[in-house]
């Protein structure tokens, strides 16, 4: 029947035009990232950057293409997540988005004197790369509210109290992390300037392992898929997002790649403490009596 042709049309045709848009919103995205950059008062110093693809092909198209390819995962990880929401088409968007933005923030003022200015600025440093966090969260933030509208379906709001035990799962994270990057920096398994600047550079670290909880937590308030949107979401992302340096750095993308490696390992660590305390707190709360104690005989 024609009627029913024309509906099988449309429903083949809508994921299309879904896709083809997501594409055109991660492209659209990534260029407001590069034109907030570039409308930083101080410019990235492309004197430091002797990356092979940057001589090659110019610091623009390699930050462009870097660009596209994080935040096309960052649309890829919403997609994912579109049957498995504990929240609003909208609101959970902004929570997912929020995840992805508290990492580039926090990622941002890591201390990395090849590729930053901190020896020359000191405190200012941290204005500086607090504006260029914003620069990738808030295309971040947008482009999720987008692709929510546009995938997500909306759903009642099955908002989750808050759990007693988010205060101990965020110091869990930032205990765990925090302590696996000092270990790795006193190893020497990945460059670092912890001797150079000891105190800023340690507290960063217990600092990014407060922000993984507090993301942990937003995820497991937006979505079923906590544990796989944190790992092969949040996780792989923060990894893509570490590998600009060694995109952009000669002989820097292998460390790179085993920072962020090591990171997701201490969060999967944290998440395995996490779910364990939580289970026995289930199981204290299962076991203890409902009543009122008996009186104590004499």
């Amino acid at each position: 029947m024609i009627g029913t042709g024309e509906s099988e049309v449309r429903s083949t045709a809508r994921p299309l035009i879904k896709t083809l848009l997501t594409i055109l919103l991660v492209i659209v995205a990534a260029l407001i990232a590069l034109g907030m950059h570039a409308a930083l008062p101080a410019k990235v110093d492309e004197a430091r950057l002797d990356g092979f693809l940057v001589e090659q092909y110019g610091f623009v198209p390699v930050a462009a293409a870097y660009f596209v390819i994080l935040l096309a995962h960052v649309a890829v990880v919403l997609i994912l997540n579109r049957r498995s929401l504990l929240r609003p088409r909208l609101g959970a968007a902004l929570l997912l988005g929020l995840s992805f933005a508290l990492i580039y923030m926090i990622g941002m003022q890591e201390i990395v004197l090849s590729a930053s200015p901190y020896e020359k600025w000191g405190a200012d440093f941290l204005v500086y790369q607090l504006l260029m966090g914003i620069g990738d969260a808030i295309p971040a933030v947008l482009l999720s509210l987008l692709v929510g509208w546009l995938f997500f379906r909306q759903i009642s709001d099955t908002a989750k109290e808050m759990d007693r035990g988010a205060v101990l799962t965020v110091l869990l994270f930032a205990v765990i992390v925090g302590t696996v990057r000092l270990l790795s920096y006193l190893g020497g398994a990945i460059d670092n300037e912890l001797a150079a600047y000891p105190a800023p550079v340690a507290l960063w670290s217990y600092v990014l392992g407060l922000i993984f909880g507090i993301v942990y937590l937003m995820i497991g308030w937006t979505t079923l898929a906590k544990a796989r949107t944190m790992l092969l979401g949040v996780g792989v992302n923060w990894m893509i997002f570490n590998v600009f340096i060694g995109l952009v750095k000669k002989d820097a993308m292998g460390d790179s790649l085993l920072r962020g490696a090591i990171d997701m390992v201490a969060i999967a660590i944290a998440m395995g403490l996490s779910a364990m305390v939580g289970r026995s707190r289930l199981w204290r709360s299962a076991a203890a009596p409902s009543g009122p104690m008996p009186a104590p005989r004499d």
